[in-house]
């Protein structure tokens, strides 16, 4: 679980170093008009935030599996000893 955790973590890391990187490529572009760069950084905008939020399900579900697991683990344990 804590491996899943860690490259999440580290690929929400990586996501957003690719999409700053994006950014600085767009507004260093001299040959793009302000609305044609305006729309682009909007574009990206929204990739990015659907990405995040895909991150986020991703978190609230391994979030719910550990939980799930926890429980499953003290009910195994509470049969053991009910059973002694």
């Amino acid at each position: 679980m804590k491996q899943m955790e860690k490259e999440l973590e580290k690929e929400k890391k990586a996501i957003k170093k690719k999409f700053e990187a994006e950014k600085q490529k767009i507004m260093q572009r001299t040959e793009m008009d302000e609305e044609d760069k305006k729309k682009l950084m909007d574009e990206l905008s929204v990739r990015e935030e659907a990405q995040q939020k895909e991150k986020s399900k991703k978190q609230k579900l391994l979030k719910k599996i550990k939980g799930m697991e926890e429980k499953l683990l003290h009910g195994s344990e509470a049969m053991e000893q009910a059973m002694k």
